[in-house]
């Protein structure tokens, strides 16, 4: 075989070496694409949700007796973190029914006479059937703008049915939550410290108890 056809045949190889190399770089490159755009994705989702974390409210409450000799308790709810709400709503929560000892006051600014009933509400879920034809109410709203530090009020009482509750241990609270600055919602348990006045208040209420 001639030089000339050995050039031929070189040069024919080199050619298609040249097409592999080339589209097995267009192929990396690609593939490097997605991943990358995989990776970003992944990072930005991240990111979404860490923000949504961050932007989760923390509220606690205090239950204390409100005058000195008085059997009335008060119950004030503050936002510790640092983005304002526009509005809460705060639902006694109870493991069964006549559970929990108290219930907000009817009649007050934010809880009323009535209990739609059913609860169809999401955030009412965990009302139990005996708040029906209870007298006090486990539903208060807050429908002013809550800023950081600042905390919303209620007149809470024992319920007639305490000597059957649980007790200072069975008091348990939730709060529904929007935001002031979009449509984000949040429910959040709110952790709860009773004065030592409530306290006896509340387990003396609820000393024949079995529960």
């Amino acid at each position: 075989m001639s030089s000339t056809h050995w050039a031929v045949i070189l040069a024919d190889a080199g050619a298609v070496a040249g097409v592999l190399v080339a589209g097995a770089a267009a192929r990396f490159a690609q593939l490097s694409n997605r991943k990358s755009i995989t990776v970003a994705s992944t990072m930005a989702a991240v990111e979404v949700d860490r923000r949504s974390a961050e932007r989760v409210p923390r509220l606690s409450a205090r239950l204390e007796s409100w005058g000195n000799g008085s059997d009335n308790l008060l119950l004030s709810v503050w936002l510790e973190t640092s983005e304002a709400l526009a509005r809460i709503r705060v639902v006694v929560q109870e493991a069964r029914n006549m559970d929990g000892p108290i219930g907000f006051r009817p009649g007050q600014i934010g809880v009323g006479h009535e209990l739609p009933w059913p609860p169809e509400q999401d955030e009412l879920e965990g009302v139990l059937p005996a708040w029906r034809p209870d007298t006090l109410r486990p539903v208060a709203d807050w429908e002013k703008r809550m800023p950081p530090g600042t905390a919303a009020v209620w007149g809470m009482d024992l319920r007639r049915t305490a000597d059957m509750a649980g007790g200072c241990s069975a008091i348990r609270l939730k709060a529904l939550c929007w935001a002031d600055r979009d449509s984000e919602t949040w429910e959040v348990a709110v952790p709860v410290t009773i004065s030592d006045r409530a306290k006896e208040l509340i387990n003396d209420a609820c000393k024949h108890s079995d529960r």
